[in-house]
């Protein structure tokens, strides 16, 4: 993006939430979800911090609303967050 927005490089394939607040832009074309596989990205709270306070704090903070509307509104789509025991 770096470049890209630097003007470094005529185009490039940078993420949309990068591209979504920069004024710089020329133009962007979002690539329809049929054609890739979503990537997948997760949360998960090891057994070893399980114990630990600011970790299981840090991953409830993660599930809260208004956490998931500025995830939202960077262009990333939520999964179903499952809770694990």
């Amino acid at each position: 993006f770096q470049f890209v927005a630097g003007g470094n490089a005529e185009a490039g394939f940078v993420a949309y939430s990068q591209v979504k607040e920069s004024h710089n832009v020329g133009s962007c074309w979002i690539v329809p979800q049929e054609m890739y596989s979503p990537l997948e990205q997760q949360a998960v709270l090891l057994q070893r911090a399980r114990d630990n306070p600011a970790a299981r704090d840090l991953l409830s903070f993660l599930k809260t609303r208004g956490v998931q509307k500025i995830i939202e509104g960077h262009g990333y789509q939520l999964p179903q967050i499952a809770a694990r025991n």
